[in-house]
């Protein structure tokens, strides 16, 4: 779990928002047990579309969501 904590905050200023949380829920539900490829796909896909969908609806303008935000 602190693992995935890790690779989200060192992940965050090159990859942006969406692409650290589906990285970090990745590692956490392979920490947790997760080991079959379909549920840690299916958690990686969910944990990446909500971040999508609270960063395009209450975020500010300013986050950056992607690594290519900030050009």
């Amino acid at each position: 779990m602190l693992s995935g904590v890790l690779v989200f905050i060192l992940m965050l200023p090159l990859t942006g928002l969406v692409a650290a949380c589906v990285a970090t829920a990745l590692i956490t539900g392979w920490g947790a047990g997760d080991r079959h490829w379909r549920a840690l796909a299916l958690s990686g896909l969910f944990a990446g579309a909500a971040t999508l969908v609270i960063g395009l609806t209450l975020l500010p303008p300013a986050t950056r969501l992607w690594p290519w935000a900030a050009f």
